[in-house]
This record gives C-alpha cells, structure tokens and sequence, in this order.
C-alpha cells in the first residue's frame, strides 16, 4: 500500500490519499483563478502524465500541470470608428484603445 501526494501547483489542495495500490479513478481535480487544469503527471516537467487506474509501486507524487486562460476582448464602439478585436489576451490591454465618432 502507498501514499498519493498532490502538489497542485498553486491551485486548491488535495488531500493525500494513503494505502492505495493504483491511482483512484477518476482521479481529482483542482481548480486555480485564471487557469484551466490539464491533468496530473508524475513529474514536474509534465513529460510523464499520470492516468487513472495506474498500478502503484511506491510512494509517488503527482504535479498539477495549468493552461493559463486566454480570451477574446471585443469592442463596442457605439457608432465611432473600429477597434480591432483583441484574441488571446489575459487580461484587459493598457491603454484601452479609443475610437471616435
């Protein structure tokens, strides 16, 4: 029997789970502001990813890998001249673009 350790990576915690002999399925999932979960690996790398149902052969932990949210920013100009649509963006661009009218 073996113990799952979860390093979230900076999203909500999973408690441990001891005496197991594969990874539970389905296997949890965490949440983190601004970010969208991929799935856990075996690695910190992200190069090996964990599956569930996996047998286990000792201790392991397992690395929450993130995809940061992106989005499509789109302008109303009420009439005035247009602003191009901004696709993939984080967060809101500084300066706002302007249009007149």
């Amino acid at each position: 029997m073996y113990t799952i350790t979860f390093n979230s990576n900076g999203g909500t915690t999973i408690t441990d789970l001891t005496e197991q002999t594969a990874l539970p399925n389905p296997l949890p999932t965490t949440t983190k502001s601004g970010y969208t979960f991929v799935a856990w690996y075996y690695d910190s790398d992200f190069t090996n990813e964990a599956l569930a149902g996996d047998p286990l052969t000792g201790d392991v932990t397992l690395y929450a890998k993130w995809q940061l949210n992106t989005y499509t920013i789109t302008f109303e100009e009420n009439g005035g001249l247009t602003v191009t649509d901004l696709t993939e963006q984080t967060q809101l661009p500084n300066p706002l673009p302007t249009t007149t009218k």
